[in-house]
């Protein structure tokens, strides 16, 4: 069984939509360079790691895509409290990393990563509309991922239309608004 719906192709590229979308988060990258180069190369990292993963489902490649899940948690964090120490947030970084170590778990990364993201957010942003545009953009893809599982209800693996692939665009864009929001200073 394919693994984020997708059925597998013949051919170089296993999931081709999963893997086309993987670039959503290269042209993120590009969009906050200019506010944050780790947030930028993190990006690069998860595109590079979700595009492989999803040509060649292998071991590798999937260890490479969680690296780039990772290093874009940590860079969204680092970015939105400027490099504070804040021992709350890095306290939820580490339990993060410690259920997704659990066999079975790594299904809930996005909704775990979500939170911890969500909490910076709120923590340092100046303007309550860009909190509620980040956060409902954010939920709607945390939904669609959970909903695009395999055995989920919209997930369908022959379709053109892939929950996954829509994900990969909606996380995108959401971590897009983070790296532009306005911050507050404590």
């Amino acid at each position: 069984m394919p693994i984020d719906c997708e059925a597998l192709h013949d051919g170089l590229i296993g999931q081709p939509v999963n893997a086309v979308t993987a670039f959503a988060f290269l042209v993120a990258a590009g969009a906050v360079y200019r506010r944050s180069k780790f947030l930028s190369f993190a990006l690069a990292v998860l595109t590079a790691g979700s595009f492989s993963f999803h040509s060649d489902q292998n071991s590798v490649f999937g260890w490479l895509d969680g690296l780039g899940v990772l290093l874009v948690l940590w860079a969204v964090v680092e970015h939105r409290l400027d490099g504070e120490r804040s021992p709350q947030v890095w306290a939820a970084v580490a339990a993060v990393v410690a259920v997704l170590a659990i066999p079975g778990l790594a299904g809930a990364a996005p909704v775990l990563l979500g939170g911890v993201i969500a909490a910076t957010v709120v923590i340092r942003t100046t303007d309550p509309k860009w909190v509620a545009g980040i956060g409902i953009l954010g939920a709607v893809a945390v939904g669609i991922y959970i909903l695009g599982r395999n055995g989920a209800p919209l997930c369908d693996p022959d379709s053109l239309i892939q929950p996954h692939a829509i994900w990969h665009v909606l996380a995108a864009a959401t971590v897009v608004l983070i790296g532009h929001a306005p911050k507050r200073t404590t």
